[in-house]
Order: C-alpha cells, then structure tokens, then sequence
C-alpha cells in the first residue's frame, strides 16, 4: 500500500510532469513562428535586392533562402 506522502509524490510528479510537456510544447510552436518569421524577413530582403537591383544583396537573400 502507498502511503499518503507517496501518493502526494506521485500527483506532484505527474502535475510536473504535465506542466513540463506543455511548456515543451509552447517551446517548440515558438521555434516554428521565429523559423517562419526569419523565412519572411530573408524573403522580404531578396524582394528589396531584386527592387534595387543589388546583384550581392540579392545573391546573398537567395542564398540564405535556400538554405533554410
């Protein structure tokens, strides 16, 4: 039989446990905004080159771009 501090232990644990994966969670769809947000600022300057006509800023863009 558990005792009632096991017990207590034990719903602590999950209740940490929850927390955690949910933080995780937040974490990861965090990651995924600022990727597409720098995916939309790489974009924005390839656009901008292209515009201007800077042969570098336009190359140095598509080469980001497409590394990502």
């Amino acid at each position: 039989m558990e005792t009632n501090t096991n017990k207590r232990f034990d719903a602590m644990e999950t209740n940490t446990n929850k927390r955690f994966d949910a933080m995780e969670t937040k974490i990861d769809k965090l990651i995924l905004k600022v990727d597409e947000i720098d995916k939309n600022v790489i974009s924005l300057q390839l656009t901008r080159a292209e515009k201007e006509g800077e042969e570098k800023g336009y190359a140095r863009a598509k080469a980001e771009l497409t590394a990502k």
